[in-house]
């Protein structure tokens, strides 16, 4: 897909996955909306990379349509590229239920390890001992890891050795199930068989 020159819409935009998307697409060439709750985060994103923020909770609908139609007037054109990160998983849908999330009413414990993309292999090996050292007190089941671009840390093998690897077998053995995303560098190309060589 050519994304030169495409307008570009990511909700959920100011940090974590929806902030490496926007980033990747802009040096990619598109124009980039960011839609986020948080107003200043999307606005020194879109500062970064030469696009067009807006504050919107996905939640509302409205706020969706009015979001969609000033990205549309800022650009002269609506976006040809949409990409859904915004955290609404536990949504209930207002009273309607119509926009309810995947898992409603579900207590979720948000941990960032990777604050803005910059951290080390400590911090994630930090964030994956709070959430074992704090399962019963949050009543955690399950830990999702989302590493929103390339990671390189040393001596990191795929031979589940690692200090990482090691660690995320602690949280199996304590009764978590975990849950390492891969292809996020692709954003949505297929990932190649056989290419997933961290964490091991």
């Amino acid at each position: 897909m050519e994304i030169s020159g495409k307008k570009a819409l990511v909700t959920g935009g100011a940090s974590g996955l929806g902030a490496a998307a926007a980033r990747h697409l802009a040096e990619q060439g598109a124009q980039v909306t960011i839609l986020d709750f948080d107003a200043e985060k999307a606005a020194q994103i879109a500062g970064e990379i030469g696009g067009f923020s807006l504050q919107c909770d996905v939640r509302n609908e409205e706020q969706v349509k009015e979001s969609l139609a000033a990205a549309t007037k800022h650009f002269s054109t609506s976006p040809r590229i949409i990409i859904n990160c915004a955290g609404i998983a536990a949504g209930t849908g207002g009273s309607s239920g119509q926009y309810a999330g995947v898992a409603p009413q579900s207590k979720l414990v948000g941990v960032i390890a990777l604050d803005g993309g910059s951290g080390d292999e400590g911090d994630l090996l930090r964030a994956v001992d709070w959430t074992i050292q704090n399962k019963d007190r949050f009543s955690i089941d399950v830990m999702s890891l989302s590493l929103g671009g390339p990671v390189v840390i040393p001596g990191a093998t795929n031979t589940g050795s690692s200090s990482i690897s090691q660690a995320l077998d602690v949280a199996v053995d304590a009764g978590i199930v975990t849950v390492v995303a891969i292809g996020n560098g692709n954003l949505g190309l297929a990932a190649h068989p056989a290419s997933v060589s961290y964490p091991g």
